[in-house]
């Protein structure tokens, strides 16, 4: 089992339950991890994201969520970034009609999970993607998951 260090820094306004986010990374990383890790997820506003994407990916649109590796992958630690935008929470999770808290919680993982190689480029890799996402978030007893979000 791989040791995953989390911290959690809310840089933005909104109120929003981060409580299980730690417990859902470890428990992520612990399944599939190569290395040891030290995470930190980042809560932002749209305004902050949307230039972190344009200044560091080249895109000028709102997204929910970027993951930025830190590290090598020759180091012993694998150091990674996670910003998420609170608002595209909130508003994702009145359209898909989930709690907040579960949304954020299924953002990370989306987040943890493109560290560890998985993509959401082509429709397979989407569908994948999203049934790992759910398969840890019933790990953790995330919410029940809506028909919006099934592979």
């Amino acid at each position: 089992m791989k040791d995953c260090q989390v911290e959690i820094h809310n840089q933005q306004a909104n109120e929003i339950d981060a409580s299980g986010l730690e417990s859902l990374v470890q428990t992520i990383w612990a399944a599939e991890g190569e290395r040891d890790a030290q995470l930190s997820i980042i809560l932002v506003d749209d305004k902050t994201l949307t230039a972190l994407n344009e200044k560091f990916l080249g895109r000028d649109y709102l997204t929910d969520v970027i993951a930025f590796p830190i590290s090598d992958h020759n180091e012993p630690v694998f150091e990674g970034e996670i910003y998420i935008s609170v608002q595209r929470i909130l508003d994702n999770a009145s359209t898909f009609s989930v709690a907040a808290s579960d949304e954020l919680m299924r953002i990370a993982a989306h987040g943890v999970l493109h560290f560890l190689g998985y993509g959401d480029k082509q429709e397979a890799d989407k569908k994948e993607m999203s049934k790992r996402e759910n398969h840890y978030l019933e790990i953790v007893g995330a919410g029940e998951m809506k028909s919006g979000r099934e592979p």
